[in-house]
């Protein structure tokens, strides 16, 4: 349902829709883009809602062209996804679609004992893929490039990214790169002491208060062993999350141990598990609600 209100807050106009945009018959007169669907203009002649990226046609519930920002191998993996015309994930109820517009948050711990240089770079390395990748578009999607020294530090990035929402659009990537441990997740040594992240802190980061841009966004844990709270944030945020079941290495190549980083290529680093130097796998929640 969507209403329309005067200056006064008196409501002129009432639209009401089923899940996927289609109109339900209302007494009002037709009048070109007035009528609204999760906030889109909608042509009356054309019967298309514009949602900056792409058109869609409420009456069969998909999109006129296929989505510009997810990729066929990412698609691969999810099956409601191969539909690359489809609305929300074909769950309406639950989700809405990207406008094509993106916010990255890539963060780095620092203030630890061991690591900060090396964190930096493989988050600027992250940060840098981003704005490479197919789809990205400078004008529409903005990557943050931040370092935290707490929980309380990461809550603030993404109040910082919230804050670029009317801009640039929703969060489809959190990214931390940081010390970590199998059961604590990321871990925090501010100063350079051992305040290792305790169980309230996991659970805020589990709840952290975060606008996904759609069910394709992604989170990803960047550290020693974090596999297992990847798990729980992915059941959690309901999102798709990376990280590693391993202990962890710094490589110049993103699928080889080279320890020669310390040099000409010391501006891009990636992280590898020690065990078959592995990338990150992926970890989806285990059920859907």
């Amino acid at each position: 349902m969507t209403k329309q209100v005067d200056r006064q807050w008196q409501v002129v106009a009432r639209y009401d829709y089923m899940p996927f945009g289609e109109e339900v018959p209302a007494s009002q007169p037709d009048k070109p883009y007035k009528r609204l669907f999760t906030g889109k203009a909608r042509d009356t002649e054309t019967g298309l809602d514009y949602f900056e990226a792409r058109y869609l046609r409420s009456a069969s519930g998909r999109f006129s062209t296929v989505d510009p920002v997810t990729t066929v191998q990412a698609n691969l993996i999810d099956p409601e996804r191969w539909n690359r015309y489809a609305y929300g994930r074909n769950n309406p109820l639950r989700w809405i679609d990207p406008s094509g517009k993106t916010v990255y948050v890539v963060t780095y711990s620092y203030g630890n004992e061991s690591g900060d240089r090396e964190f930096f770079l493989a988050a600027s390395t992250r940060a840098r893929d981003i704005e490479r990748s197919k789809g990205f578009d400078s004008k529409k999607d903005k990557v943050l490039l931040l370092g935290v020294n707490s929980v309380e530090a990461l809550e603030t990035a993404i109040k910082r990214a919230a804050a670029l929402g009317e801009k640039f659009g929703k969060i489809g990537e959190v990214a931390l790169f940081s010390h970590a441990g199998p059961e604590d997740g990321p871990l925090f040594r501010s100063g350079g002491s051992r305040s290792y992240t305790n169980e309230q802190d996991k659970y805020r980061l589990l709840s952290l208060a975060i606008t996904w841009e759609s069910p394709s966004s992604i989170a990803g844990f960047y550290g020693c062993n974090t596999a297992e709270f990847a798990q729980m944030f992915a059941d959690a945020q309901r999102v798709s999350t990376y990280g590693f079941d391993d202990g962890t290495t710094f490589s110049s190549r993103p699928d080889t141990k080279n320890y020669g980083y310390v040099g000409g290529r010391a501006s891009e680093l990636y992280m590898l598990t020690q065990r078959g130097h592995l990338p990150p796998i992926r970890l989806d929640p285990t059920t859907r609600r």
